[in-house]
């Protein structure tokens, strides 16, 4: 049976609504409230936060800039692109990275495209002393239910966005730490990212911002189970001069070429056998995570309905070969894992579920591994629908976005 992440995230969001759960461990705090949906979280160079989101209405997506001292936030980056899912709830930016200076300027030097290299030196050559990020955005309201049950068919009232499931660039020419005000794309706009062209927005400070479409994945594929399946970007990191997204809807991981910008499938994953009596025979992988760590990628899938206690993992991807290698299992709706090299040798593994038990409307916990093949310990168990977390390597603190409270928590582990 194919079940999208967000179709998981609704799941639970309702079984939580009618769960009287009271957050009882004392390492986890609130931290920041009042985001919009937020999916994913990263750091900024300075230390502070940016974090992915999206609101109800159409084309609302955006970037936040949360301040590390206290948890105040403001938009920098609006109107992406976004809709409502399949299942009525807002699908907008789904994932963040940003690009090293030294990466950016060998590959515009000298990309293969004249036109695009003389708009870079002659337009946008600022951006060099500035922040480059790269926005993945979703599925948004690309397909409806169809009248069969387990169906889906493309949005017969039509796109809220020419650019849903994709990857853009954006290139701020100041430090994304000192950006005040936000930056607002148009309809009209994605229009023109969509035919090519790059687009120069400016603040009220009067800051410049380029946008350029790196690349539209695919909306649509038929799929003979479900009619139609969509694409559903939901996480993206890099490796020298490849970036990866991995997509939820697909199954898959995209890989793409900086300079060419290529898009080529990596690798996809395979049908997972449904251990309980309920459901299909087999069910999606669904993977929500991509991080780089040691020269590889680490990859969490949560599976699909009936989301399985035990069926979920951390698979470790050869970025060159697609090769895939399960790292650590037995775990339960995981979406996101951060490895942290050891210092005697034996890595460690935090690993977030985003439920340890979806069905019954459990909270979300995170864990940490002494090596994959260890016995974990779980450090909380009283997250609400958490999606994405970023670690201060200083204080070992992790700070955890939930995307139904619209927070995010602190956790202390020392």
């Amino acid at each position: 049976m194919k079940t999208g992440i967000y179709a998981m995230l609704i799941t639970l969001a309702v079984a939580l609504a009618s769960t009287n759960f009271t957050a009882s461990a004392q390492s986890a705090s609130d931290f920041a409230v009042g985001l919009k949906r937020p999916t994913k979280i990263i750091a900024t160079p300075r230390g502070n936060f940016l974090v992915a989101g999206a609101d109800t209405p159409r084309n609302s997506g955006q970037v936040s800039l949360i301040a590390r001292g206290g948890g105040a936030h403001h938009v920098i980056l609006g109107g992406l692109p976004s809709g409502l899912s399949v299942e009525g709830s807002p699908d907008g930016t789904t994932g963040l990275a940003i690009e090293r200076r030294d990466s950016i300027y060998r590959r515009d030097e000298d990309d293969g495209d004249e036109r695009a290299d003389d708009v870079a030196r002659e337009s946008f050559g600022w951006w060099r002393s500035g922040t480059t990020l790269l926005v993945v955005n979703g599925i948004g309201d690309t397909t409806r239910f169809g009248t069969a049950p387990g169906t889906e068919v493309p949005n017969p009232q039509g796109l809220a966005s020419p650019i849903l499931s994709s990857l853009l660039r954006v290139r701020f020419e100041a430090e994304v730490d000192d950006i005040i005000s936000p930056f607002t794309l148009t309809l009209a706009d994605h229009f023109r990212l969509a035919d090519g062209n790059i687009i120069l927005l400016r603040n009220a400070e009067g800051n410049r911002a380029s946008i350029e479409l790196i690349a539209d994945f695919r909306d649509l594929v038929p799929d003979a189970r479900t009619i139609v399946r969509g694409a559903h970007p939901f996480g993206v990191a890099l490796i020298d001069e490849r970036i990866y997204v991995v997509d939820s809807g697909y199954n898959s991981i995209f890989k793409v070429a900086l300079g060419t910008n290529r898009v080529r499938t990596l690798t996809a994953f395979a049908q997972i056998p449904n251990p309980t009596p309920v459901g299909a025979p087999t069910v999606d992988a669904v993977p929500d995570s991509i991080r780089a760590f040691r020269g590889e990628l680490l990859v969490t899938y949560l599976t699909g309905f009936p989301f399985a206690a035990g069926a979920a993992r951390v698979v470790s991807v050869n970025p060159e070969t697609g090769a895939q290698r399960t790292l650590i299992t037995g775990l339960t709706s995981a979406i996101d894992v951060l490895g942290v090299k050891g210092r005697r040798g034996v890595d460690e593994f935090f690993v977030l579920e985003f439920s340890a038990n979806q069905l019954q409307g459990a909270p979300g916990r995170l864990k940490r591994f002494n090596g994959a093949s260890s016995t974990p310990a779980v450090i909380t168990a009283a997250l609400i629908t958490p999606t994405s977390m970023v670690r201060d390597a200083d204080t070992g603190e992790f700070f955890i976005t939930e995307i139904a409270t619209g927070k995010i928590v602190r956790v202390q582990t020392q």
